[in-house]
């Protein structure tokens, strides 16, 4: 559903994200069942390990979504995401066993991801990004996400209320196109920006979509 509204690698992003919230209910679980064993009791319901490890399931089948994606944006994503996320549950739970089962738990992840996802060639895929970035106008995967970009921010600025409206982007991309590059692919079709290609279709109504976006962020980042 989301494929048929938004480039296939926001879908990615998502499936990323989604990651998280099944990491702090697979470690707060586990957490639970520790504390059980030891005989301290708790509020709620008990932490089974059925439970536990339904939570684990969704931990390796999110992580071998993302690699089997072969994304660099969603690769990136995952990495940078769990890295702020093990410093922020460190910071806000200083304990030996926090810091323990964020270790176990990305040991984990890597083990699995290098058992099951092909992590050398995610690595290579990743590595090309440099030699894009250096490839001035020539036509790679990030100048035509460059050029999107542009197409988009130039649809908005002429038609900044009510934008092109929905599938505008790809009716109307030509005619906002850098000379030289009206015949780029991806950039015919998509904006390669999912944020953009919103702003340009949707117009002013995007920002409402954006302030949404930052509230849930907002509310995420207090709760860490």
């Amino acid at each position: 559903l989301m494929g048929s509204y938004a480039h296939s690698n926001y879908t990615g992003d998502v499936i990323a994200l989604g990651f998280f919230p099944a990491l702090g209910l697979f470690l707060y679980s586990l957490q639970r069942w520790i504390d059980e064993k030891k005989g301290r009791k708790g509020s709620g319901s008990s932490a089974g390990l059925a439970s536990i490890g339904t939570l684990a399931v969704f931990l390796g089948s999110g992580a071998l979504a993302v690699i089997l994606f072969f994304s660099r944006g969603t690769i990136v994503c995952l990495s940078a995401t769990l890295l702020f996320y093990l410093v922020a549950a460190f910071l806000k739970f200083r304990s030996r066993t926090q810091l323990i089962f964020s270790g176990i738990t990305l040991f984990v992840v890597l083990g699995f991801l290098l058992w099951a996802g092909n992590l050398r060639g995610v690595w290579k895929e990743v590595q090309t990004l440099e030699t894009e970035l250096g490839a001035g106008r020539v036509e790679t995967s990030f100048s035509m996400n460059q050029e999107g970009a542009r197409r988009a921010l130039a649809m908005y600025q002429t038609f900044p209320v009510w934008g092109v409206g929905r599938g505008g982007y790809g009716t109307l991309s030509a005619q906002f196109a850098t000379p030289g590059r009206e015949n780029w692919a991806m950039a015919q079709f998509e904006a390669l920006c999912h944020y953009l290609q919103v702003l340009a279709e949707e117009g002013f109504g995007a920002y409402l979509y954006y302030l949404f976006l930052l509230a849930y962020l907002y509310e995420m980042i207090r709760g860490l």
